[in-house]
């Protein structure tokens, strides 16, 4: 019922004498990994740590190509992407360290509150394209999503959309744009921790929803 927040630690690189770690990666991460690097500090001063998010694709390339000690992710890592960078001589190693929900959020002004798996994944793939087909006004529906490389969107994509059968092939279709939370035609895949910060109401959620694969 969550994504998996894990740290892939490849060995790819001692820090030697410049005593300096780099991590890289999920931007649902990049906060709390700053928060870790500045508690390592504490114990550790002569190590230098620098942080950067861009997202779990980022990361996970970063840490295949051995530029990176660890990187950041809010989903597993594929047995593509494993197999690559154990042909670079690196054997990544996960530990899951967090745990977050996903919530599908719109418009607080928006007359839906609540959709099914199908009509999400029948939204989100450009099937339906105004409110009206899942019971709201007659509207477009303005989708909004996060970068591609995102952890989010992949996990969102593969594990909700598709509910595991890679074979189904759906693709999102969205806006790669921030919230826009002063109009009624947003829809966005989020975290539940930040819909008091967005001011949307969630439509569904992985609290409230048992996961597809579970």
């Amino acid at each position: 019922m969550r994504p998996t927040a894990g740290n892939c630690g490849a060995g790819a690189g001692d820090s030697g004498a410049g005593r300096a770690i780099q991590n890289k990666g999920s931007d649902t991460l990049v906060n709390l990994a700053l928060a870790w690097a500045e508690a390592y500090r504490q114990i550790e001063p002569d190590v230098s740590i620098a942080v950067t998010g861009g997202g779990s694709g980022t990361g996970i390339a970063a840490l295949i190509n051995g530029t990176v000690d660890i990187a950041n992710a809010s989903r597993e890592m594929k047995e593509s992407e494993i197999e690559e960078a154990r042909a670079n001589g690196f054997d990544p190693q996960e530990f899951t360290v967090a745990i977050d929900a996903l919530a599908v959020i719109v418009n607080q002004a928006n007359s839906v509150d609540e959709l099914t798996i199908d009509q999400i994944a029948d939204i989100f793939t450009g099937r339906v394209t105004n409110w009206q087909e899942v019971g709201g006004n007659d509207a477009p529906i303005i989708l909004v999503s996060r970068e591609t490389n995102s952890g989010t969107h992949v996990y969102f994509l593969e594990e909700v959309l598709r509910q595991g059968k890679t074979e189904l092939g759906q693709r999102m279709r969205a806006n790669e744009c921030e919230w826009c939370g002063t109009r009624q035609g947003p829809i966005e895949v989020h975290h539940v921790r930040r819909l008091k910060d967005l001011k949307g109401k969630s439509v569904w959620d992985m609290c409230a929803h048992r996961h597809p694969r579970r």
